[in-house]
């Protein structure tokens, strides 16, 4: 599973208030969810359940171990090119910070080894 993806994965879990379970349904089975991070195929892209928390417990080791929140800086990218892309626009000023507050509760400051909840 590539890691935009994964990431991805997370934003839209953190923006809906959904469990790692939750989302996972989700992007089985409906193809709105499956056509955010790209695939418009049924079956393309399936990952198992567990690839979530492996991934979130992978972040949260680089961090302790870097002092580096990647998840932080990829929201941080995100919403800078969106706020140069349309710097006048309140919708988009909207997006940008929501999706900045998105990583404070994605539960990366520490190891999980399994859902972290809403």
């Amino acid at each position: 599973m590539p890691v935009n993806v994964l990431v991805g994965l997370e934003a839209l879990k953190s923006g809906f208030g959904r469990s790692d379970a939750e989302l996972y349904e989700q992007f089985l089975y409906n193809l709105q969810v499956r056509y955010a991070p790209g695939y418009s195929r049924p079956g393309e892209g399936e990952f198992e359940l567990r690839t979530l928390y492996h991934f979130r417990q992978r972040l949260s080791r680089y961090r302790l171990t870097h002092g580096v929140n990647l998840p932080e800086q990829a929201f941080e990218a995100i919403t800078d090119r969106q706020r140069v892309a349309l710097p006048g626009d309140e919708r988009t000023k909207s997006l940008c910070r929501a999706l900045r507050a998105l990583h404070y509760g994605c539960g990366y400051n520490a190891l999980t080894s399994g859902d972290s909840g809403r």
